[in-house]
């Protein structure tokens, strides 16, 4: 089954009076809290994963300290919970707290063979055959002091993300300063390549890729993404968090707006919003609407100056859940120019299967049409919301003339509210005769919108090398 997401028009061949429309993720209303009293500070770089083997929700997060073992001053510990439902943690006692020398407030501390400087963000790779290295770490052996220090990145693997073990000879980043941000590393199906999301240097805040054939061997770091002359005054690209979603690859880029009047070599103050984008390739990255996916919200609130979306995950009826530390204090260095509450939240927000963006009518109707399509089943499923409207489905030829029995006026109206629906004409009709044919869609909604289209078919816009989406 293959995915049509409406985050451009370039499967589509017709459009009238219809509207892209960007809709946001929802705050929940729920808390994120842990069940023992002494709560930790969460830090950046948390990523959660639900276990579809257990049901069990898994969180890892960096916990800033000054505890140090045999003279290494580590400058983050990588810690470990899990939750029933992801919003109740319990921080299990592992036992390596005592091994590596740390206090009991770091019991629920992961094991490494040799503890790196930095640790940065855990991920769970779905396309790793060899069960010892399901989970992976990006991190960095830090010498000398932060303003002129020698940054080596390496990575960890790991069978449970309990214990760690470094890949030997995995150095993706080599040189002065390094990359200072949510490194985090993916595999590319597409490609078939390893990438880790990362900065060229440290304040060069764009977002960058290196890419590895086998987790050893990686490239220099490249430049992916930039503000441009579109963008509002003076943005930076903090990081970005990707992932791969229905043969695309999305992402939340984590812009950072600074102050034109602050007196410093290097921009230290600046609220932070997450921005949607997207690629068909893992490699080349689009922007949508340049707007923020959640709203920073009121004052008071976590989140009113910066948020940093860490981690998206799947449920089983397909809704999307976003673990995001939030702030109410903006990014700056050292210490808060001001005298205000530095308090790090995780918060949670809530979205339908596919659901960042809809095309809807502005008034009226409004009418779609696909580029050619070889379809490999009858099977046409929709992503719609229409509780008071309806959305018709007609198949047409090369010249937009539909096919007898598949017209809008013998398609079985669409109405109510469904992420998987599935399309019939008059006396149950499918599209299994079209199978292997050229065809195009056509849809005319009224009072509706269109998140997504489900069908598996090969695309016809020529003789593709290879097919990405």
């Amino acid at each position: 089954m293959k995915t049509i997401l409406f985050l451009d028009d370039w499967m589509l061949d017709s459009r009238r009076n219809l509207e892209r429309t960007f809709v946001g993720p929802t705050r929940s209303p729920r808390r994120v809290e842990f069940a023992e009293p002494d709560a930790p500070v969460i830090g950046g770089y948390t990523n959660v994963v639900r276990d579809g083997r257990t049901g069990l929700w898994r969180m890892w997060y960096t916990v800033q300290g000054k505890q140090a073992i045999a003279g290494k001053n580590f400058n983050t510990f990588l810690c470990y919970a899990e939750s029933d439902d992801g919003f109740v943690w319990r921080r299990p006692d592992l036992g390596y707290w005592k091994q590596l020398g740390f206090d009991a407030s770091l019991r629920n501390a992961v094991k490494f063979d040799r503890y790196p400087t930095v640790t940065y963000k855990v991920t769970l790779d779905a396309f790793e055959p060899d069960p010892t290295r399901r989970y992976k770490l990006v991190a960095a052996d830090i010498e000398g002091p932060i303003t002129d220090n020698k940054i080596r990145g390496t990575l960890y693997v790991s069978p449970d993300g309990l214990e760690w073990a470094q890949l030997p000879g995995a150095q993706w980043y080599d040189g002065r300063m390094g990359s200072d941000t949510d490194n985090n590393v993916f595999f590319n199906p597409v490609t078939g390549r390893y990438q880790i999301v990362c900065r060229s240097s440290c304040l060069d805040r764009r977002v960058a890729m290196v890419e590895s054939p086998d987790l050893l061997n990686w490239t220099d770091p490249l430049v992916a993404l930039g503000p441009d002359t579109l963008d509002e005054p003076l943005p930076q690209f903090y990081s970005m968090t990707p992932w791969w979603y229905r043969d695309h690859f999305l992402g939340l880029m984590q812009v950072q707006r600074i102050a034109s009047t602050e007196p410093s070599a290097a921009k230290w103050l600046g609220k932070i919003h997450d921005e949607l984008i997207y690629s068909y390739n893992g490699v080349y990255w689009n922007r949508t609407n340049r707007r923020p996916v959640m709203p920073r919200g009121r004052l008071d609130e976590p989140g009113s100056q910066a948020i940093y979306t860490n981690a998206v995950v799947e449920q089983e009826d397909g809704q999307l859940r976003f673990y995001s530390v939030c702030y109410t204090v903006e990014h700056f260095a050292a210490e808060p120019p001001e005298p205000v509450k530095v308090d790090p939240t995780l918060v949670v927000h809530t979205l339908r299967p596919e659901g960042f963006v809809c095309l809807e009518p502005p008034a009226g109707y409004g009418q779609l049409a696909t580029r050619g399509l070889i379809p490999r089943n009858g099977d046409l499923r929709l992503n719609f919301a229409a509780p008071n409207g309806r959305v018709w489905v007609q198949v047409s030829n090369a010249e937009f003339k539909p096919f007898d029995g598949y017209t809008f006026d013998d398609c079985i109206p669409l109405s109510g509210d469904d992420v998987n629906a599935p399309v019939r004409w008059k006396d149950g009709r499918t599209l299994d005769r079209f199978v292997n044919d050229w065809v195009r869609l056509e849809f005319k909604l009224f009072q509706s919108q269109l998140y997504a289209i489900h069908w598996d078919f090969r695309i016809q816009y020529g003789d593709c090398i290879l097919e990405r989406i």
